[in-house]
């Protein structure tokens, strides 16, 4: 699995599980982070990952700890280095 697999990977699982602990639908979810339904989908998927917007309405929207993610995908990355 490449890099950036394993960080969508991630992103997904963790989006996917606040998802889940808000007890939100996918719709009820993009709406609360100002995205439409096929964008949330996508991220939750792992087509694609999320814009830096997103990201901060996610940590501010859904009370999660961006330090945590952001410290996570950088180990991530750093592990792929080695």
């Amino acid at each position: 699995m490449s890099t950036r697999d394993n960080l969508i990977s991630y992103f997904k699982n963790e989006l996917k599980s606040t998802r889940t602990e808000l007890s939100l639908t996918q719709d009820k979810m993009a709406e609360k982070l100002g995205i439409d339904l096929r964008t949330y989908s996508d991220l939750e998927r792992g087509k694609s990952f999320c814009s830096m917007y997103t990201f901060i309405n996610l940590a501010y929207k859904c009370n999660i700890d961006a330090n945590k993610i952001l410290m996570t995908l950088g180990e991530i990355l750093n592990n792929s280095k080695s």
